[in-house]
């Protein structure tokens, strides 16, 4: 078995303010991987693949083709698209969760996606498929079948497909599961370049509204506490609390120029201030003047 490096470019958009900003990254595959997505792919008699992010394939365990019962739900049922489509949407929901997800395709058949992180940072998805737990062609697929192809060619090949009870199905997903945990652990799916701080700032503000420590912050990015504060300091010119107090403002202000007749308790629970009092002692703090200035000031435009 020949083991390589997989390196695949992925452009990842980060958004800070209302600036887009596109930051080339490489994920890598470290040879071991390869070697563990074989094994499971024999074990079971499962197909398992590795995306990037975009959804471009990294690898496949066996580099096991799709399946014949696969190849005719692309070529002469449902076509290309249905699969693409309903690949992409798991994977969008896989990361969405953060989680793992398992589902039965339109096909019949089970699958499982796993998003890998590294970090805040999506460095792309692991899943198994193209098995059975059920002894025959669902009954909508057949009758669709039926109704275009005059063959038994579709039983014959789904009966070829691995075959297993939900109980043993729930075992392998499990495994699957902890396995990818396991390489993301042994860090064999890494990513090449360091937005670290990109990252952590977006997550910041997707979640600006919650309570993020400093303790929060570095674990997120895998980093100790005062290398965090040193990057803030360093690139930013300012402290891990004064960027997230910015952030914060800024997010209340938002809600407060596009919501009409905001008031600063909403505007405050927007950023994550329980205490209205507060956030406008903050706000006096970091603008000069008080909240309640720039909802009048606001209101007369």
């Amino acid at each position: 078995m020949q083991n390589i490096w997989t390196f695949l470019p992925v452009y990842v958009n980060l958004s800070r303010g209302n600036e887009e900003m596109k930051r080339p990254l490489e994920t890598i595959l470290k040879p071991n991987v390869q070697d563990i997505l074989d094994n499971f792919s024999s074990l079971f008699n499962i197909r398992i693949l590795v995306y990037s992010p975009k959804g471009e394939h990294l690898s496949v365990g066996l580099n096991k083709t799709d399946s014949s019962y696969c190849m005719l739900m692309r070529r002469r049922l449902y076509g290309e698209s249905a699969c693409r489509t309903l690949d992409q949407a798991k994977r969008d929901e896989a990361a969405a969760l953060g989680n793992m997800i398992c589902y039965q395709c339109h096909a019949g058949l089970m699958e499982a996606i796993k998003p890998v992180f590294y970090g805040v940072r999506l460095l792309g998805f692991i899943m198994i498929g193209q098995f059975r737990s059920c002894e025959s062609v669902p009954q909508n697929v057949a009758a669709d079948w039926d109704a275009r192809c005059n063959s038994d060619e579709l039983r014959s090949a789904y009966e070829e497909l691995p075959l297993a009870d939900m109980d043993r199905i729930d075992d392998i997903i499990s495994l699957f599961s902890t396995l990818v945990d396991y390489i993301v652990m042994q860090h064999m799916v890494i990513a090449h370049g360091d937005s670290s701080l990109d990252d952590l700032l977006s997550y910041m503000e997707k979640h600006v509204n919650e309570g993020i420590t400093l303790e929060d912050a570095a674990r997120l990015i895998n980093k100790s506490q005062s290398t965090v504060s040193h990057m803030f300091q360093r690139k930013l010119g300012r402290s891990f609390k004064q960027k997230q107090t910015e952030m914060k403002i800024q997010k209340a202000e938002e809600y407060m120029t596009c919501t009409p007749n905001a008031s600063i308790s909403e505007a405050a629970a927007q950023a994550g201030y329980d205490d209205p009092l507060y956030f406008s002692r903050i706000y006096k703090k970091y603008r000069g003047f008080p909240p309640s200035r720039f909802l009048q000031a606001d209101s007369s435009h």
